[in-house]
């Protein structure tokens, strides 16, 4: 079963027919009510935008009715697809304002959300009849977006745990964002507007994005004779070629992991005091947070875990071993280490989020945690965005843009400890050596 749930768009997500075909005089008066030109301003510069790229050529769109801002279930208004020679480029309404402001809203920087999803998918000449199940996909990421207020940024990489296409059989289970390469960035009357292109990645390119870097692995996509990033659900790997895997492998080795942020299903800490510090991992988990901790910390990189309730530990390369607890209303008092250097990662309780206009450190993004299904009807996690199964998730991206819990910790750990760590998160209870009391727990099923 896929983990898409809605196949037919013509009857579910986009339930208004195609505009070049459309016969319906209910639908086609109520949306002209609803969006007149004079009251579209948002809308009006994505169709004056997309113009200039195509001028003279008319799109197929497909709307849902009723509109989101209506009460609709769907918060893409419409998408529409532009026929290339070699592919169809969909682009979305929705994610930002498209609609006039009231007379006293205050101006933003932003529209909206910062962005409209945009997606190519590889046509061949004769077909004329739109890859329906990409606009459901880009739909399915814009729900995500508005139900939990997580957002997709260029960089950010998202394991569908499934296949992209419901309808053909496809190596690609991931996707990636990037600022799409012919729209790019505009003005709006209601602010900044990023066309945020989706592009389809198979396992083990999704692999190499979250243990390198996604904008590295889309750059080796890219100079395959793809500069739009079009999605070929029928490609395979680009890793098949021994010259890419190498490129990803030195580029892992020089740079080690942009994954910033790990959000594990089940990690928790406790901590009684500075020198009774204990971290807690699944096992199903364990060997995502030992790989981390080589292709982070191995690499003068800190890494920033999360896990259930938001419980988020900061562990950093330092010359000695310290301990800080964040202030926190309900957390455990840890006397701070003397002298202890100030983190660059927010992490205190009430602050953002990384991905909630907090930065991780330049050029860093997230991963999710242990790879549990994506059951069906449920949406991917931001950042990079992955999936948020219900009761045991891991959300993903730069962060997952909600409001710090009251656990927060900050660890530092010299190179020995580092060294040693990876070979500890095995099931059983095992001190961490170079380190004045901290443990690790790994429990089995």
């Amino acid at each position: 079963m896929t983990d898409f749930p809605v196949t037919d768009s013509a009857a579910a997500d986009f339930p208004v027919a195609d505009s070049a075909a459309a016969d319906s005089a209910a639908a086609d008066s109520a949306a002209a009510d609803f969006a007149a030109a004079d009251e579209a301003p948002g809308w009006d510069a994505i169709d004056a935008r997309l113009a200039e790229l195509y001028p003279g050529v008319e799109p197929r769109h497909f709307g849902t009715m009723p509109p989101f801002a209506l009460g609709g279930g769907n918060p893409l208004d419409g998408v529409s697809f532009y026929p290339r020679t070699d592919h169809w480029h969909l682009v979305g309404y929705g994610m930002s304002e498209l609609y006039a402001r009231a007379e006293d809203a205050e101006e933003t920087e932003e529209s909206g959300w910062g962005f409209e999803l945009t997606f190519r998918i590889a046509r061949d000449p004769g077909d004329d009849e739109p890859p329906m199940w990409a606009a459901d996909l880009l739909q399915w990421l814009a729900r995500y977006v508005y139900s939990t207020g997580n957002w997709f940024e260029p960089g950010h990489h998202l394991d569908a745990n499934g296949p992209i296409s419901p309808d053909r059989p496809t190596a690609m289970t991931a996707l990636a964002f990037a600022e799409d390469p012919e729209l790019g960035t505009i003005g709006t009357p209601h602010g900044r507007l990023q066309f945020l292109q989706v592009v389809g990645l198979t396992g083990d390119e999704y692999e190499a994005a979250r243990r390198w870097d996604t904008e590295g692995v889309l750059g080796l996509l890219a100079a395959r004779d793809n500069p739009l990033l079009i999605t070929d659900p029928d490609r395979p790997s680009a890793t098949d070629d021994p010259a890419v895997r190498a490129a990803v492998e030195a580029g892992r080795e020089r740079d080690g992991s942009s994954t910033g942020l790990l959000l594990l299903a089940g990690f928790t800490w406790t901590a009684p005091s500075a020198d009774a510090v204990r971290l807690r991992f699944k096992e199903s988990s364990a060997p995502l947070a030992a790989q981390a901790v080589r292709d982070r910390l191995a690499h003068g990189r800190p890494l920033i875990l999360d896990g259930d309730g938001h419980t988020r530990l900061l562990l950093s390369p330092a010359p000695a071993y310290a301990v800080r607890l964040l202030p926190a209303p309900d957390a455990p008092a840890v006397p701070p280490a003397a002298d202890a250097p100030a983190s660059d990662v927010p992490l205190t309780a009430g602050a953002p989020a990384p991905g909630d206009g907090v930065p991780l450190p330049a050029g860093d993004t997230a991963a999710s945690g242990d790879g549990v299904p994506l059951p069906a009807g449920d949406a991917p996690a931001s950042g990079d965005g992955v999936p948020l199964p219900a009761g045991d998730a891991a959300a993903s991206g730069d962060g997952d843009g909600v409001p710090l819990a009251a656990r927060a910790l900050e660890i530092d750990l010299p190179e020995a400890a580092i060294a040693a760590l990876p070979g500890l998160l095995v099931p059983g209870i095992h001190p961490v050596p170079h380190t004045d009391g901290l443990t690790v727990e790994v429990i089995a099923p």
